[in-house]
C-alpha cells in the first residue's frame, strides 16, 4: 500500500511539474515548429536516399516509412512532398543547406521545453544550438536510411529464402521482430534527444525511465489516433481544405505532449534520487 501511495504521489508531483511548466503550450510550440519542419526534413531525406539507392523504388519506400509516422495522414503527407520534390529543380549545396536549416526549427522548440522541464537556463549561444539541432535532422536522415536498408535486405531475405526452400519465410516472427526493431529505434531516439538536448549533464540512468514511458505511451497513442481519426474525427468537414494540416498538428501536438511528459519523468525521478541537478 505505501508503495502504491508512493507512486500515486509521484504521479501527481510529475503532472504539477508538467502544468507548472505550461507543458501544453510547450507542446503546442512543439507541434507549430514541427510541421515547418517536416517537409524540409522528408525533402533532405529524399536528396540523401537518391544518391544512395539507384533504384527508385526504394526512395519510395524511404517516403513511405517516414510518412507512416503520421497516422491516417500519411498519404497526404507522401503526396505534397511527392508534389514538391518533382517541382523542385536539382537541389544544389546552397538549397541543400537551407533545408538542413529550416529543418532544425523543431529541435530548437524541443530544446526551449527540455530546458523548461529540467529548470535550467538554455545557456548554449546559438551557433552551438543550431549545431545540435543539425545533427538531430542528420540523425534522423540516418534512421530513415536505415530502416529503407534493413527493408530492402528483409526483400532480399525474403526473395532468397523462397527460391532457397519453396516457400514464404515465418511471417510471424518476422512481424515480431519487425515490432521490435521499431520499438528500439524509438527507445534510443529517445534516449538521445533527453540526454543531448538539454542545457545539463545526463546519463542513461537519468533518462531511460522517460524514454520508457514515451515510447510505450506514443505507440498507444498512434495507435488511438489512428482509430479515432478514421472512425470519429472528420477535421475536413470542420475545417474544410485545410483539414488535414489541423489533424496533422493535433497529432503533432500529442506527440509533444508525450515527448515533455517523459522529460519531466526524468527530471522530478532525477530530483528525488540526487537531491539537485548538476547544470553544465
Amino acid at each position: 500500500m505505501g508503495h502504491l501511495r508512493s507512486f500515486y504521489g509521484f504521479l501527481v508531483e510529475v503532472h504539477t511539474r508538467f502544468s507548472e511548466d505550461a507543458g501544453t503550450f510547450l507542446a503546442a510550440t512543439i507541434s507549430f515548429y514541427a510541421l515547418f519542419s517536416i517537409f524540409p526534413l522528408l525533402l533532405l531525406a529524399i536528396s540523401a536516399a537518391g544518391y544512395i539507392f539507384a533504384d527508385p523504388q526504394n526512395v519510395d519506400l524511404l517516403l513511405g516509412y517516414a510518412s507512416a509516422a503520421f497516422p491516417e495522414f500519411s498519404d497526404s503527407v507522401k503526396t505534397n512532398v511527392n508534389s514538391i520534390a518533382a517541382n523542385r529543380r536539382s537541389t544544389g549545396l546552397v538549397g541543400l543547406l537551407a533545408l538542413l536549416w529550416t529543418g532544425t526549427a523543431v529541435f530548437d522548440a524541443i530544446g526551449y521545453a527540455m530546458n523548461k522541464a529540467w529548470k535550467v537556463p538554455a545557456g548554449r549561444n546559438i551557433v552551438l544550438s543550431k549545431l545540435l539541432g543539425m545533427a538531430g535532422v542528420i540523425a534522423i536522415i540516418l534512421v530513415l536510411l536505415l530502416t529503407t536498408f534493413l527493408s530492402v535486405g528483409y526483400q532480399t531475405f525474403q526473395d532468397y529464402w523462397v527460391n532457397t526452400f519453396k516457400t514464404t519465410p515465418p511471417l510471424a516472427a518476422l512481424s515480431v521482430g519487425g515490432s521490435l526493431a521499431t520499438v528500439a529505434i524509438s527507445f534510443f531516439a529517445l534516449v538521445i534527444i533527453y540526454t543531448v538536448i538539454p542545457n545539463l549533464r545526463l546519463r542513461l540512468r537519468d533518462v531511460w525511465p522517460g524514454a520508457v514511458f514515451a515510447t510505450l505511451a506514443g505507440g498507444v497513442a498512434h495507435t488511438g489516433f489512428a482509430m479515432y481519426a478514421s472512425r470519429a474525427a472528420r477535421f475536413n468537414a470542420v475545417y474544410g481544405s485545410v483539414g488535414v494540416i489541423i489533424g496533422l498538428m493535433f497529432w503533432l501536438y500529442i506527440t509533444g505532449v508525450i515527448l515533455i511528459f517523459g522529460a519531466e519523468i526524468n527530471a522530478a525521478l532525477k530530483r528525488r534520487t540526487d537531491g539537485k541537478v548538476q547544470n553544465e
